[in-house]
């Protein structure tokens, strides 16, 4: 039986792992000069697929955390660019983040960006909150001091967008719990005090209009506006004509 040499696998997987990322550039490449003779956010939506597609298949030889960072500066360059999201939409806001916590689901900075990209641009806390699940499964305050934040996302989205209070008071607990004995844990007295406030007052009524009055106001798709706009009739929110013209939702009664 033969056996390889420790040092050539390194730089061999190293080579074909740099491969895989230098073909997903290049792809970029070709598109790109596509899109500078003919600027069109269509098209750059489909290139966008495209390049995500082929993030997600190609193989990642053993160099997750760097196909990881990879999908992720991606998904930066994909989620800044305000001319095209404007038009195209933030269909694949959640695909590049799903990408990236797969592949790291240690990437805490990664969560920061589960709120608003999948939430609130697309509309889709649910999805949110699956992802936040698999940064609790893999992370902890021994790994990372800062994990408390994935729980307390978590609970915002459970409470603000989902009315789900009990959820969002276990989110809420783990978090209180997760900055003990770390440099934020005089954030606990708050949490607690949070904590007590959703006991008492369970009715989040007025949070998920809120919640959803800010997916709708800012909302770029209208699959992620009609999401916004169902979710405000269902909570008893009254379309209204705003001054500009727009439709906008004044509150349900009794708010």
């Amino acid at each position: 039986m033969a056996y390889a040499l420790p040092g050539y696998r390194t730089v061999t997987n190293l080579i074909l792992g740099l491969a895989a990322c230098g073909s997903v550039l290049g792809l970029q490449i070709q598109q790109l000069d596509r899109l500078d003779q003919t600027p069109n956010y269509e098209l750059a939506a489909q290139t966008e697929a495209t390049q995500l597609t082929a993030l997600r298949t190609s193989p990642t030889l053993g160099f997750e955390a760097l196909v990881a960072d990879w999908t992720f500066l991606s998904y930066l360059q994909y989620f800044g660019d305000d001319e095209a999201r404007a038009v195209a939409g933030y269909d694949l806001a959640a695909d590049y983040l799903d990408r990236v916590i797969e592949l790291d689901p240690r990437f805490l900075f990664a969560y920061l960006f589960v709120s608003p990209g999948v939430s609130y641009y697309q509309g889709q806390p649910e999805r949110a909150i699956t992802l936040f699940d698999r940064g609790l499964a893999a992370l902890s305050p021994q790994i990372h001091p800062n994990a408390f934040i994935v729980p307390k996302f978590k609970a915002l989205d459970l409470f603000l967008l989902r009315g789900d209070v009990p959820g969002a008071i276990a989110a809420y607990q783990k978090t209180a719990d997760w900055v003990e004995g770390t440099p934020f844990a005089d954030y606990r007295p708050g949490l607690e005090q949070t904590i007590a406030y959703l006991q008492a007052n369970p009715d989040s009524l007025q949070a998920q209009y809120i919640g959803w009055s800010d997916v709708y106001t800012n909302a770029v798709d209208a699959v992620v506006r009609d999401r916004a706009a169902t979710e405000l009739r269902s909570l008893g929110a009254r379309e209204v004509t705003l001054e500009d013209g727009s439709i906008g939702f004044a509150p349900p009664p009794g708010l």
